[in-house]
C-alpha cells in the first residue's frame, strides 16, 4: 500500500496509468507492448516480489492463483489476451466501464515471467 499513498492523497483514488508508471520502475528483461490498454513485459523471477507488492496494492489479493478455476465471464475475457492457465496468476478488477487485470505467466525455465497489464473497455 505504501506505493500509492501520495496518489490517493492527491486524487482520492489510485489511477491505472500511475500503476503502470510504478510497474515500469521494475527492472525488465524485455518490453513487448507499451500502449494505454496493454503493457506486456518480461521480468526475472527475482523481481516478482516487487511486482506483487505493487499489484496487490492496486488490485488486492490475486483473483486466481495456481490451480483455481475461473468464472466463465473472466475466462472469456482473459482468453482475448492469451488466457490464463492453472500455473499462472491473475489479478482482476471489474470497474464501472472497464476491466483491469494483470496476468503473470511463468516460463518453463523457472527464471522468467511474462507479465501483461490490461485495461479492457467494456
Amino acid at each position: 500500500m505504501k506505493y500509492f499513498r501520495a496518489m490517493e492523497k492527491r486524487t482520492g483514488k489510485v489511477v491505472y496509468s500511475e500503476v503502470i508508471q510504478k510497474v515500469k520502475t521494475i527492472k525488465s528483461e524485455q518490453v513487448r507492448v507499451d500502449s494505454p490498454e496493454l503493457f506486456e513485459f518480461v521480468i526475472q523471477k527475482d523481481e516478482l516480489k516487487k511486482l506483487s507488492e505493487i499489484l496487490k496494492a492496486y488490485f488486492g489479493e490475486p483473483f486466481q492463483t495456481q490451480d483455481q478455476t475461473l468464472q466463465q465471464s473472466v475466462d472469456r475475457l482473459t482468453s482475448l489476451y492469451g488466457g490464463i492457465w492453472g500455473n499462472q496468476t491473475l489479478y482482476y478488477a471489474d470497474r464501472d466501464l472497464v476491466c483491469e487485470f494483470a496476468m503473470l505467466w511463468p516460463w518453463s525455465d523457472n527464471c522468467r515471467i511474462t507479465v501483461k497489464l490490461i485495461r479492457h473497455v467494456k
